[in-house]
């Protein structure tokens, strides 16, 4: 994929480029519900005000055939500061099997406004502004310390 460059910087080697970003801004817009786990990816989603809902359930066994690396359990990934911090908004919701996902989803996609609030109050508190600008901040901020 030309949007996409592969890295040693990061541990899953994906650098994504501008276009590519403004692909995932696309779909994330463009869909109904998002689907993930412990990511602070349902920080985009919430500015959009999707529903997310988190899978908190492991698939060990199909996911050793498609892996060369160990599985780290779900019980272990949503162990961690920063989406402690989310879960602790209650703006999403926790799927424990694949028929949770799908009550979750058709619930979602009858009553897109649940949990709509809490996220809106989650991207209040978690995130700065929303603008797209954050970038041209953060440059400005380097070239006044360097100045």
């Amino acid at each position: 994929d030309k949007n996409t460059r592969v890295t040693n910087m990061f541990t899953d080697k994906w650098d994504v480029t501008e276009e590519n970003v403004d692909w995932l801004a696309e779909v994330i817009n463009a869909s109904d519900v998002v689907v993930t786990f412990v990511s602070t990816f349902v920080l985009d989603a919430f500015i959009f005000d999707k529903p997310v809902i988190n899978i908190y359930y492991d698939l060990f066994s199909e996911s050793k055939r498609f892996l060369d690396s160990p599985v780290i359990p779900m019980e272990e990934l949503y162990d961690c500061f920063h989406y402690n911090t989310v879960l602790a908004e209650k703006s999403t919701t926790i799927a424990q099997s694949g028929r949770d996902v799908m009550q979750w989803i058709k619930r979602y996609l009858k009553n897109p406004d649940i949990l709509s609030l809490e996220r809106k109050k989650t991207v209040d508190k978690l995130c700065y502004k929303t603008d797209g600008k954050s970038a041209r901040r953060i440059a400005n901020v380097i070239i006044s310390l360097v100045n």
